[in-house]
């Protein structure tokens, strides 16, 4: 049995979940859903609104009870962040920001950019990583870009067993991926929407923000409810011997899993030390090449400058030595002409 929340058409009213669209912009496929107009709205008819819910809830709280995965779809300003409010309450996945195409169909090349999104997180928060402030602000601006289209499709790991769409024109690619995919979609649809690949549709403002945050309500209290019976069965089978030896085995295994991680985190803490290490003996060998550098610079400077003044000196010296020569060889030729005048 599934356990389904319990709501009335005055809660509807008072959310404004019957306001439609214009007149103009109507979808014929709707018509059978419109109760009349008011003005230029179409007004919906509640009562086939409160019976389409009541079996969508059903169906959400089935996939809730088998551990499905649900993903709540709603890009609109106005409905994003209770959307991914309700979403992370229930433990369950959203895309709130932008469907980006292939979210559904090209896997692989969405779960590399998670991987991406994971290791730019690791290494902001990594305290002793060797980031300078530049690089950290432009891996922060990834991070956050990253993270307003993937953050809440982290953990999906793959295919969801159920997708929620709030405006199935806005989100028609998120539709067609689903179909393509045979997953069924529960939508809310307004008088503007079509009924296209619609598994459950809802008829509903799927403008407002009052009406999102009541069917996001009665969507999340549905998992929630559905998901914790599913615990308590699981508590009640386990009372059965065979059970709980099969579990100890689990367990056992999960253990064993769980050292062969520890191990590896430790292998990997072990060589990101030794690159530390190998990173600051380089370092200092460079240090150490620069003084060396420095000192035979300043050696040779030295040696320069002793010649120099070694050299000064010797030619000091011999200027000397011929200074007395010079004023001797003078004197002598004037004694010669002396004699000379004599004779």
């Amino acid at each position: 049995m599934t356990n389904i929340p319990s709501y009335s058409i005055k809660q509807m009213l008072e959310s404004g979940v019957h306001f439609g669209h214009k007149k103009n912009k109507w979808n014929p496929q709707m018509s059978q859903f419109i109760y009349g107009s008011k003005g230029d709205l179409h007004i919906i008819d509640l009562t086939k609104t409160y019976s389409l819910l009541s079996k969508s809830l059903e169906v959400i709280a089935n996939t809730a009870k088998n551990n499905g995965k649900i993903l709540f779809v709603g890009t609109k300003k106005q409905s994003s962040a209770t959307i991914a409010k309700y979403a992370s309450d229930a433990n369950q996945h959203y895309v709130n920001f932008r469907w980006l195409g292939g979210m559904l169909t090209n896997w692989f090349t969405v779960s590399e950019s998670i991987t991406n999104l994971n290791k730019i997180e690791a290494l902001l928060n990594d305290e002793e990583s060797d980031l300078t402030k530049k690089e950290k602000l432009n891996l922060s601006r990834k991070y956050e870009k990253l993270n307003r289209s993937l953050g809440g499709i982290r953990e999906l790991n793959g295919k969801p067993s159920l997708l929620i769409i709030f405006d199935t024109n806005k989100e028609s690619i998120a539709v067609k991926e689903a179909a393509k995919l045979n997953i069924p979609i529960i939508a809310i649809v307004d008088t503007n929407s079509s009924l296209e690949n619609i598994n459950y549709p809802i008829p509903g403002n799927d403008d407002s923000a009052k009406a999102t945050s009541f069917f996001c309500e009665l969507f999340a209290e549905a998992i929630k409810t559905n998901r914790i019976l599913d615990e308590k069965s699981i508590e009640e089978k386990t009372a059965d011997p065979k059970i709980v030896k099969n579990e100890n085995k689990v367990e056992k295994s999960s253990k064993a899993e769980a050292k062969k991680e520890d191990k590896s985190l430790e292998i990997k803490k072990s060589a990101k030390e030794e690159a530390k290490e190998a990173k600051d003996s380089k370092k200092e060998d460079v240090a150490k090449e620069k003084t060396e550098v420095k000192k035979t610079k300043a050696a040779t400077k030295d040696s320069k400058q002793t010649d120099a003044k070694a050299v000064k000196e010797v030619k000091k010296k011999v200027a000397k030595e011929d200074a007395p020569k010079k004023k001797d060889e003078p004197k002598s030729s004037a004694k010669t002409e002396n004699k000379s005048e004599k004779k």
